[in-house]
C-alpha cells in the first residue's frame, strides 16, 4: 500500500489523511483506517470535511480534460 497523494482540510490545510492504492482501488487512510468516504470536521479548525472516491476521480478527471484542453488550443496557436 503505497501512498499517492495528501488529502488537506480546505479550511487550514492540515492534512486529514492520504489516498492509497490497494490492489487497484483508491482509498482514504485515515490513521489505520482505510475508506471509500469520510465525513466529520478538522480536529484543528472545525472545519466541516466531506470526502468521497467518486468526487475525487471526477475531480482529476476534470484536471486531466482541461489540461489537454489547454494543450490543444497550445498546440492550435503554435501552428497558425
Amino acid at each position: 500500500m503505497a501512498s499517492i497523494s495528501e488529502i488537506r482540510c480546505n479550511g487550514c490545510g492540515q492534512i486529514i489523511g492520504r489516498l492509497v492504492d490497494v490492489d487497484g482501488q483508491q482509498w482514504l487512510q485515515v490513521g489505520q483506517v482505510i475508506a471509500r468516504s469520510c465525513h466529520g470536521v478538522c480536529a484543528k479548525c472545525g472545519h466541516v470535511f466531506n470526502w468521497h472516491i467518486a468526487d475525487w476521480m471526477l475531480a482529476e478527471l476534470a484536471k486531466k480534460v482541461l489540461q489537454n484542453r489547454e494543450s490543444m488550443l497550445q498546440l492550435e496557436q503554435k501552428s497558425e
